[in-house]
């Protein structure tokens, strides 16, 4: 087991690593509003009513993608998420996605931190 200077050090070195590459995100978390039976022919999310936030976050130069993938509870399914890399837009990105008829929720995940 590692002691607790070791697990923080790592952790460091870790966010320090994904810096220099260029490499760090933010996510956003959103959810869509579920249907029961996804429609004849569609699949994964767009049978969850997404049209509206996938669109919308394609003007606005982001990917939804499933963050459960291959899920078929409906709940669980209707969870998206899309990774930005400049965290000042995020919070605007995540206001339009709430303002979509389709979308229950929308919120700026906080950066990971070691307890």
């Amino acid at each position: 087991m590692r002691e607790p200077g070791e697990v923080a050090r790592a952790a460091r070195e870790f966010a320090e690593a994904r810096r220099s590459r260029g490499k760090v995100s933010t996510t956003i978390v959103v959810q869509v509003e579920e249907r029961a039976e996804p429609e004849r022919g569609e699949r994964g999310t767009d049978g969850h009513a997404a049209r509206d936030a996938k669109s919308v976050a394609r003007q606005l130069g982001v990917a939804l993608r499933p963050m459960h993938p291959g899920i078929r509870d409906p709940a669980l399914a209707s969870y998206l998420v899309a990774e930005v890399t400049d965290p000042t837009e995020a919070e605007r990105i995540a206001a339009r996605l709430r303002s979509c008829a389709d979308v229950k929720a929308a919120y700026v995940k906080p950066a990971d931190q070691l307890p």
